[in-house]
């Protein structure tokens, strides 16, 4: 009997070292920290009075290049899956998602921004069903609305064709 931990010899042929999914996933984190870092460079790190408004982005852009290097010395040096073809559907939603939330949330608010673009993240996966989403998209525009608006007290409207700004 094989062991559950044994790699199967159709298996070891799908593992490669080098340009497998560690190694694309770690270039695809230090692309991104670059461009974060780039998009947040006019920012000032730190300012007389305390942490400036750079400090936040830069620091997570440098923490997302630390673990993509992790991952691509980990590709280098492990056997893993070998890359495959992927699909733009979950790319595209994802995007739309974001543009939606952007286009929305100054005119109708926090209240139909926040599950709109949960939602349409949503059909980036093609399992994902209404009845479980709907409820958890509800529920995290209530807590965003909670945590920016009431405990943060962050100008964003909440739902202004209802309850005004």
């Amino acid at each position: 009997m094989e062991k559950p931990d044994a790699v199967s010899s159709g298996d070891r042929a799908k593992r490669v070292r080098g340009l497998n999914q560690d190694f694309g996933a770690g270039v695809f984190l230090i692309l991104l920290a670059a461009i974060a870092y780039l998009a947040a460079a006019d920012l000032r790190l730190t300012l007389p009075s305390g942490l400036g408004p750079g400090t936040m982005p830069k620091a997570t852009a440098a923490l997302i290049a630390v673990f993509g290097l992790f991952f691509v010395i980990q590709g280098l040096t492990t056997l893993g899956a070998r890359l495959e073809s992927w699909s733009l559907r979950g790319p595209i939603f994802l995007l739309g998602a974001v543009v939606v939330f952007g286009a929305t949330v100054r005119t109708l608010g926090l209240a139909v921004a926040g599950p709109a673009a949960v939602l349409i993240a949503s059909l980036a996966d093609r399992g994902t069903r209404l009845r479980e989403i709907l409820p958890f998209a509800v529920l995290l525009a209530a807590g965003c609305i909670l945590l920016f608006r009431y405990a943060l007290r962050q100008p964003i409207p909440v739902a202004p064709f209802w309850l005004g700004y």
